[in-house]
């Protein structure tokens, strides 16, 4: 299970996506417990205090959502891995918005901590066939894979409000106070997919999640693209995924965080 307050500062940094609309649906699931793993098997203490556990947690996050008509959350009665989880979200979303076009998949511990032009992403996505799917990386982007094959990267200018940077173009709107910037930045190839957070369209994204998933479900879907793009990269083809040229996520490992002597969650930023 994932603690509240990790879950919360993840969908708080979102208003770093600028231009992205407040009602937004964001859809969370919650995984069940694994019960047939060797630490819960013959042992129905931990596993009714799990279980406990689980329905305590979706009870505050039925709580602490239940004024904001555009959260939904999707718990399941069965564990059914991360897999399982973003194919229940993809099926959702298909059924309820089904003129959705894009799509972020956003991890429990990874939060925005840098501005990002969503519209401008997006624009990219509609001008470039090629572009699928946009990773934002929490360090290096070029430690995180770049090159695909002979793919290029693909440049666009993304304008946001004025922050401490070099190499910008500074502007005002005369009717407005705020001051912009406006960068050239370019997304980088790559054969490495993940599940950290990223951006996709969503009609390739529901393929990718409901069909060329479909054998199996029980892992992670990245276990099958990372392969499946390199496949690709190898053969001077690809499957349209791109790192955006920023650091623009944190790491907080929930894994890894305590609870002090009264009751207040601490985490472990990992940098």
């Amino acid at each position: 299970m994932v603690c509240g307050f990790l879950l919360d500062t993840v969908i708080n940094s979102t208003w770093y996506l600028i231009g992205l609309s407040p009602t937004t649906p964001i859809v969370i699931t919650v995984d069940h417990v694994r019960l047939d793993d060797e630490q819960h098997v013959n042992n129905a203490s931990l596993v009714s205090s799990k279980l406990m556990q689980l329905d305590q947690y979706v009870s505050h996050l039925m709580e602490r959502y239940s004024l904001n008509p555009h959260v939904h959350i999707l718990a399941s009665v069965r564990h059914i891995h991360i897999g399982g989880s973003v194919k229940k979200g993809v099926e959702f979303i298909d059924r309820v918005y089904p003129n959705t076009k894009y799509i972020y998949q956003l991890q429990h511990d990874f939060p925005f901590i840098a501005d990002v032009n969503h519209v401008a992403l997006t624009e990219v996505i509609d001008r470039h066939e090629e572009v699928n799917w946009i990773r934002f990386p929490n360090r290096d982007p070029l430690d995180c894979h770049p090159g695909c094959g002979n793919e290029l990267s693909i440049w666009f200018n993304s304008t946001l409000p004025t922050s401490t940077t070099s190499d910008v173009t500074a502007t005002k709107d005369a009717t407005s106070s705020e001051v912009t910037q406006t960068k050239q930045l370019q997304l980088y190839p790559t054969y490495h997919y993940t599940d950290n957070n990223h951006l996709a369209q969503f009609t390739w994204y529901k393929h990718a999640i409901l069909e060329l998933m479909s054998d199996d479900y029980n892992r992670p879907p990245e276990w099958l693209f990372m392969d499946l793009g390199l496949q690709a990269c190898t053969k001077n083809e690809t499957l349209g995924l791109y790192i955006y040229p920023e650091v623009t996520l944190d790491h907080m490992d929930g894994r890894t965080g305590f609870y002090d002597v009264n009751g207040t969650w601490h985490v472990v930023y990992h940098y």
